[in-house]
Order: C-alpha cells, then sequence, then structure tokens
C-alpha cells in the first residue's frame, strides 16, 4: 500500500513540478494515471495500525490534490474566458452580416 501512496505522491509533485507550463494534456494524463492508482488501492484493504502510519501521506497528497485542482480551476475559466470571447465575435459577426431591415424596408433622405 505504501508503494501505491508512493505513485500517487509522485504522480502529483511531477505535476506541480511543471507548475504554469501544464496544460490540460498533463492534466489529463495525470488523472487517467491517478484513476489506476485509485483503482489499484481500492483493492487494498489496510489494517488499522497501517491507517495511521499512512495517514501523513494522505494528507500530504490531499494538500498537492488542492494545489492541482486550483490549476485546473483556472484552466478552466481560461478556456471559458476565451469561449467567450470567440462567441461574442461570433454575435458580432452575424449582426453585421444580417440584414437590419426587412427585403421591403425603404429608406428617404430627404433635404427639408
Amino acid at each position: 500500500m505504501e508503494a501505491t501512496l508512493q505513485r500517487l505522491i509522485q504522480l502529483s509533485s511531477d505535476l506541480i513540478s511543471q507548475g504554469e507550463t501544464s496544460g490540460l494534456e498533463d492534466i489529463e494524463a495525470y488523472m487517467q494515471e491517478r484513476d489506476r492508482v485509485f483503482t489499484d488501492l481500492q483493492h487494498l484493504t489496510p489494517a488499522s495500525d497501517q491507517v495511521v502510519a499512512f495517514r501523513p501521506l494522505v494528507l500530504r497528497i490531499a494538500e498537492m490534490d488542492a494545489v492541482i485542482t486550483s490549476r485546473m480551476t483556472l484552466l478552466r475559466d481560461t478556456a471559458l474566458f476565451e469561449i467567450e470571447k470567440i462567441n461574442q465575435g461570433k454575435r458580432s459577426k452575424s449582426a453585421y452580416d444580417s440584414p437590419a431591415y426587412g427585403d421591403d424596408s425603404v429608406f428617404f433622405d430627404s433635404k427639408q
């Protein structure tokens, strides 16, 4: 069990060490490997003394998860902002492309 927890700590540390350069692909690869590690952990049943012994490792993993989650939130917010910019551009373009008046509309400019 300790080796599995250490593997999870190593995965998290690797992702955190990439810092701002970590992108969606890196996080996706991390999440896939993390799922495999958690599947392995679910098959293990630790004794009560092991639970106490591994608590610091689990707390360390939880601390790293907070950092990773904040990075994921930042990437999500950035993506949402960019999508909104694209949608705003599409709305602006369609406003210029669509006729503002109907086909039978006529505009007269007369001098008085």
